[in-house]
């Protein structure tokens, strides 16, 4: 008994210990779980005991609460309607584009600023009807008016929602085709020519929907969406006559040159500012009466154009050709004047208040401070194979004494042969030299025979050699293009000035960076010669305080202030593709015939015929790595002339084995470093 009581006392005090025990490993666990928690509980105060309530307190407790009545946000039926019709618009796109257009309305209408835009109850509004009267007039800017789509402006009633919201639609459909026809966005740059890489910037619907519904004449608002740049007025009128939409000016009639002595080179004179004029020749001393040679054999050839005898003078005969009532100026063809005026609806709205124009088919370029010419120069460009790219950009700094990275194609062709067959010493004959993490590497430690050239750093310091000359101006863009000085100056004598392999090249450098420093930035123009001593630090980049907007353009027609227009080559043939895209040419046609696109197939193929074998004693490599040259008097190296090397067929020497490397992909390679 005694033994069955003490069995049952112990699993009594067993199962208590155990609770514990329990209790105890979970309080634990809870004090691992919170110990991070830095100090101990706050103290609460427990609430004071509830009263107990009456009968009469319990049941009015048991009453809910009387609310006010809500009164539900109406919904727009209009609002609804137009966005299913977007939906239902959205379902039947067949094209990317107007899909594109259609999610951009959508966005519209269901933001803050929903509309309606254009109708009322009894229907379309004045702002719907003065921006369909424009839409009519667009024949006046070279578009068609077919293109919109303009809705008829009787067919909507307030009677039927549906029809509302369709009319909205519609309306807003045919103002956002009226801008991508005013910002030239049928036609994108890139698909004409990879080296056309404007970027048409079209207004938002969301923003340009409540402007024009708004404004006070939403005629004049929509047509403000067209560039208002007098170049572009001119070429419009030119567009209306040559059409038959409008008569053609009177010529403008200068002022007559008076009798007087024969000038010659090197006079000055008041008459000599005003043949400047006429010819259009401005001075490269800034001394308009300055009878100098330029204008000199500008002269010589006028007068040989017009039967007269050759010379650089001032005489009657000038005077008399010159004084002459001008004829009618003859109006360029039709193709080529709408190919200038889409070129200008690509352009920035906004050019800039003091900017930098480089017109590539003019070869010149032009520092313009609110609409004045400040400064005018000479330039080359690229190669009709090499061209420099058309596109809008800022200069940002300038270089002075820069150094020149060398490019593949030099590498390639001209450097490594000369490398592997033991030649270490043409780097340093050259002025160049390998850099790494901003040491000099020495030419001898490197392994030539199994080294991939493209992926060291070749530069070289300034020199007589080097092709960038003084200075750049760098406006940092993509295709690693910029403007510089150059060593080949007698170019420059050329009428035509296509000698580059893309970058532009400045003549007097030194008088635009003046210019700029005097001009724009406000700095002492005798801080630029400190910056070419001989002791001065090299590849020193003076960053710009007011950086400068850079329009790369491509004019052929350009006004010449009596009427008539000034006319370029059409060196690069962008005037061409353009007018073929107009007349509906196949895009792909077009494009497949691009010589940006060719030379970039051209660069691939370079790039693949070293992507894997770098070995030396390679078959094709032999072929590839012909002997080269030297620099040429362009500063450019002759060896390259195709994407399989040239020069001599001298054999390489072979070494005693061969590697296969596989350098990492993609490589940077470029034929822009000029």
């Amino acid at each position: 008994m005694r033994a069955r009581t003490s069995a049952l006392l112990g699993a009594a005090v067993g199962g208590l210990f155990s609770i514990v025990s329990s209790n105890f490993e979970v309080i634990a666990a809870e004090r691992i779980w919170t110990d991070h928690i830095p100090v101990g509980r706050p103290y609460v105060k427990p609430p004071p005991p509830e009263r107990r309530l009456s009968a009469e307190q319990y049941a009015a407790a048991q009453v809910p609460p009387v609310l006010p009545a809500l009164t539900p946000l109406p919904a727009d039926p209009v609002r609804e309607a137009v966005l299913q019709e977007l939906t239902r618009l959205k379902s039947l796109a067949t094209d990317d584009r107007n899909s594109e257009l259609i999610d951009q309305l959508g966005s519209a209408y269901g933001g803050e600023v929903t509309g309606p835009f254009w109708i009322t109850a009894k229907g379309y509004n004045k702002a719907a009807h003065d921006a369909v009267a424009e839409m009519a007039r667009a024949g006046d800017y070279a578009m068609e008016p077919a293109v919109f789509d303009i809705p008829q402006l009787d067919k909507v009633t307030g009677a039927d929602t549906a029809g509302l919201a369709a009319g909205e639609v519609r309306m807003s459909l045919a103002v956002m085709a009226y801008a991508q026809e005013a910002f030239g966005a049928r036609l994108a740059p890139n698909d004409i020519s990879l080296w056309l890489d404007h970027k048409p910037e079209v207004p938002d619907p969301a923003e340009l929907l409540p402007r024009v519904a708004s404004a006070q004449d939403a005629a004049a608002e929509l047509r403000k969406l067209n560039p208002s740049h007098p170049d572009f007025e001119e070429l419009r009128k030119a567009y209306l006559v040559v059409t038959g939409r409008r008569q053609q000016d009177a010529p403008k009639v200068p002022p007559p040159i008076p009798e007087g002595p024969v000038l010659k080179v090197g006079d000055t004179d008041p008459q000599v500012a005003m043949v400047r004029v006429r010819l259009d020749v401005p001075s490269e001393t800034g001394k308009d009466t300055y009878f100098d040679r330029e204008l000199g054999n500008e002269i010589r050839n006028y007068l040989r154009r017009n039967g007269k005898s050759r010379r650089r003078e001032i005489n009657d005969d000038l005077r008399a050709l010159l004084n002459a009532p001008p004829p009618p100026p003859k109006m360029p063809d039709l193709t080529t004047i709408q190919a200038n005026m889409l070129r200008w609806r690509w352009m920035p709205r906004d050019l800039g208040s003091t900017h930098i124009w480089n017109n590539i088919p003019e070869y010149e370029t032009r520092l313009i401070k609110d609409g004045t010419v400040i400064h005018r120069e000479r330039i080359i460009v690229g190669q009709p194979d090499q061209q420099t790219p058309i596109f809008s950009d800022k200069m940002e700094h300038i270089v002075f004494k820069p150094q020149w990275g060398v490019p593949n194609s030099i590498k390639i062709s001209d450097l490594l042969p000369k490398l592997r067959n033991g030649d270490t010493n043409v780097l340093e004959r050259r002025g160049m030299k390998i850099v790494k993490n901003g040491r000099e590497v020495p030419a001898e430690r490197i392994r030539w025979s199994s080294v991939d050239i493209r992926y060291l750093n070749i530069v070289q310091g300034p020199s007589d050699w080097n092709p960038l000359g003084e200075m750049k101006f760098m406006f940092p863009n993509r295709h690693s293009v910029y403007m510089h000085d150059t060593t080949s100056r007698h170019l420059f004598s050329s009428s035509e000035r296509a000698f580059s392999h893309g970058c532009i090249r400045v003549r007097n450098p030194r008088k635009l960076a003046t210019a700029i420093f005097t001009e724009v930035e406000g700095w002492d123009a005798a801080r630029i010669p400190d910056y070419l001593g001989r002791r001065a630090e090299e590849n020193n980049s003076v960053d710009l305080a007011k950086p400068i907007p850079v329009h790369n353009v491509y004019f052929t027609l350009v006004p010449d202030g009596a009427g008539g227009f000034r006319r370029y080559r059409d060196v690069y043939g962008h005037d061409r593709r353009i007018a073929d895209a107009i007349s509906g040419k196949s895009l792909r046609s077009i494009a497949n015939n691009d010589p940006a696109r060719i030379h970039k197939r051209r660069i691939e193929e370079i790039e693949r015929s070293t992507r894997y074998d770098n070995s030396s004693n390679s078959r094709s490599q032999r072929k590839r790595y012909a002997d080269g040259q030297t620099v040429d008097e362009n500063g450019e190296f002759t060896t390259y002339r195709s994407s399989l090397g040239a020069g001599s067929s001298r054999a390489i020497r072979q070494p005693r084995r061969s590697r296969h490397v596989a350098p990492a992909w993609p490589p940077t390679f470029s034929f822009w470093n000029d």
